[in-house]
């Protein structure tokens, strides 16, 4: 899959199929919308634990003092009623807080 620390892909044996659907992918970016303080860093601690050199990732322990991890985040209930009524409707659950 990787070649000289490079991703091999798409490549001669990669179907169409397969390079239409990682076309077709979301981005964090798309997925978690950078519309408040919390989104905006959840996104910043996934981009920076989502790289492949363990070089230039950073730590469990990095992560763990990331400003995402120190924020509050207070749910007055509405949130619980929202999934339970998502999952009586039979509709797929929303990303939280996007």
């Amino acid at each position: 899959y990787f070649n000289r620390g490079k991703l091999d892909y798409p490549n001669q044996a990669t179907s169409k199929a397969s390079k239409k659907y990682v076309k077709a992918m979301k981005t964090l970016k798309d997925i978690i919308p950078s519309t408040n303080d919390f989104n905006k860093q959840f996104l910043d601690l996934l981009q920076k634990i989502f790289v492949y050199d363990p070089k230039s990732r950073m730590s469990a322990k990095q992560a763990l003092r990331h400003p995402w991890f120190k924020q509050s985040l207070v749910d007055d209930g509405s949130e619980a009623a929202r999934i339970k009524r998502s999952r009586v409707e039979g509709r797929p659950e929303p990303l939280p807080y996007a």
